[in-house]
């Protein structure tokens, strides 16, 4: 298992952010690993919305909204037959903006079991280029 956990400084209030990253059609303007992505459920975003993503290296990935408490917090879960992905986003108000502690857990299954130790690593170095990605695209409105 892989975790990284990381805290975000946004300069947007904490319900925008919320808004933004709950509803992960926004995902491709901040995610460069995501290739495409489609809404499976029909309605408004919210708890049990399901999303299909294909995010390269991984492949396709259906993940679906578990937790859903406007404006602070949202969870995502997903599987596919390489990994299963908990994605955990809790938000605050914070001195004019906002703060957003992310914490993303990957359980590798089958072969992918063997380069769960490199995984670690890899999920750091994203959080990274994800973070200054995500904090554009919020900033840009």
């Amino acid at each position: 298992m892989a975790t990284v956990n990381k805290t975000l400084q946004l300069s947007c209030p904490a319900e925008t952010a919320f808004d933004f990253i709950a509803d992960a059609m926004n995902e491709t303007k901040w995610n460069p690993e995501l290739k495409s992505i489609e809404k499976l459920t029909p309605g408004p975003v919210g708890l049990g919305t399901t999303f299909r993503g294909n995010y390269g290296q991984i492949g396709d990935l259906d993940f679906s909204i578990i937790e859903y408490r406007k404006p602070s917090a949202v969870t995502f879960k997903g599987a596919n037959r390489k990994l299963d992905l908990f994605a955990d986003f809790a938000f605050r108000d914070s001195g004019g903006g906002c703060e957003i502690e992310v914490t993303i857990t990957i359980e590798p299954k089958g072969f992918m079991k063997i380069v769960g130790p490199i995984l670690q690593g890899q999920m750091e170095k994203g959080m990274k280029v994800r973070e200054e990605s995500l904090r554009k695209a919020l900033e840009r409105g």
